[in-house]
């Protein structure tokens, strides 16, 4: 089964790369608490990526969720986003460094962790892109999705996620050495309006019904 798991990790770290609504929020957790807080996300991220390919190759249909759930769940997700989004955009220098110095490797870890579970339910694309993904893997029949083959590929996307967001943080650690406080804090309100753009682009794609 070693081949099914090092494909997943392969394909989970590339698929991890672009940018969207986690890695943001990743980058911008780093920034104000820390490695751990950060970390916590991203393996949350991991998590979800690997149980929805799980899902999908499983035929399952995630417990057969109403749909009227389903898109609660990410209307509550998306505007959750965009309050997240207004909060970091419109932070003032004070209240950034008043974040930082209160929140640096505090407490925060476990909420963070529930925080990148919501932010990754918030995104409505996400079921549709994995299927195409999971879709095109098999087709290139590099080994059985089926049984065990399927369960260690789905582990390996977890996995690989979740390397890409370790060095997602160390890429945005080695920034943090060579900026200062007034540049982190220009970074931190360009992840703010990256956000809110996020959050009004999944809003717009809800109430256009494109992903469901």
């Amino acid at each position: 089964m070693i081949i099914p798991l090092l494909v997943g990790i392969v394909v989970g770290f590339l698929m991890g790369i672009p940018i969207g609504p986690i890695n943001v929020w990743v980058m911008k957790t780093k920034i104000t608490h820390g490695r751990g807080a950060a970390s916590s996300i991203g393996f949350a991220g991991a998590i979800m990526d690997g149980i929805t390919v799980f899902f999908i190759l499983s035929g399952l249909s995630f417990f057969n969720i109403p749909d009227y759930f389903v898109k609660a769940f990410h209307w509550t997700g998306v505007l959750i986003l965009i309050i997240l989004g207004f909060k970091e955009t419109f932070k003032n220098l004070s209240t950034f460094s008043s974040s930082i110095s209160l929140n640096k490797d505090s407490k925060v870890i476990k909420n963070k962790f529930l925080l990148g579970v919501i932010i990754y339910l918030s995104n409505p694309s996400v079921l549709i892109t994995l299927t195409g993904l999971v879709a095109f893997i098999k087709s290139l029949d590099f080994f059985s999705m089926k049984g065990a083959g399927g369960a260690f590929f789905s582990a390996g996307t977890g996995v690989g996620v979740f390397l890409w967001f370790l060095c997602l943080i160390q890429i945005v650690d080695r920034i943090e050495s060579k900026l200062g406080h007034k540049k982190l804090f220009q970074l931190n309100r360009l992840c703010g309006v990256v956000i809110l753009s996020l959050g009004f682009y999944l809003m717009y794609t809800l109430s256009s019904g494109r992903s469901f």
